[in-house]
């Protein structure tokens, strides 16, 4: 047997087939035979699948960067103080509270908690600050912090102010518009660009 094992028969493949009858039969049934195609299914796809393959989802965007606006506090004046959708408080460093000179802080148990999850404690809450923004004035609660002061950004109103201020934001554009009880609208551009607006009580504030 072993000395059969290696022996090796070359001869032709088609003459290989025609002497074993079953090759030959094996091999023409995977010439002939054919596939039949399956039937065709009827496939809905999603709205959100439908908008992706018909292109028709908007481009996208980059980060257009924070919400500023210049105001002023009695004598004080900040250039920069952010406007922050995702705050529920105005906020305000203690040593920012200490230069304006407004009295002692009402006390109140609001307890914070940061993005960290870390619980940090306030000094108190100074009430009915008068923000001004060119000619609208505003009333403002601020809860006064420990805290470092950040010269960009002294202060942080939240959508209390917002609401108050009547604020419209548009994203895309980069333009912010107040408007407190009043037919005048304040336009603040936040990017050097042309804003084009159909009305003529909005005045125009780029910083």
């Amino acid at each position: 047997m072993q000395t059969l094992s290696k022996v090796q028969i070359n001869i032709p493949l088609l003459d290989a087939i025609k002497k074993i009858p079953s090759y030959a039969k094996f091999l023409k049934e995977v010439c002939s035979s054919k596939k039949k195609l399956a039937d065709l299914d009827k496939v809905v796809l999603t709205e959100q699948c439908s908008a992706v393959l018909l292109h028709k989802l908007p481009p996208k965007k980059k980060d257009p960067g924070s919400f500023n606006i210049s105001c002023a506090i009695e004598n004080f004046n900040f250039k920069s103080a952010l406007i922050d959708l995702g705050a529920s408080i105005n906020l305000m460093p203690f040593s920012v509270f200490q230069q304006l000179g407004q009295g002692d802080l009402k006390p109140t148990s609001i307890i914070l908690q940061l993005a960290d999850r870390s619980i940090t404690y306030q000094r108190g809450v100074i009430e009915d600050l008068i923000i001004k923004v060119d000619n609208l004035y505003l009333p403002a609660d601020f809860v006064v912090l420990d805290m470092d002061e950040d010269l960009q950004t002294p202060i942080i109103f939240g959508r209390p102010f917002m609401a108050i201020a009547r604020t419209l934001i548009d994203v895309e554009a980069g333009t912010l518009l107040l408007g407190f009880r009043t037919n005048l609208w304040y336009l603040i551009c936040l990017r050097q660009q042309n804003v084009l607006l159909n009305s003529k009580n909005v005045r125009t504030l780029t910083w």
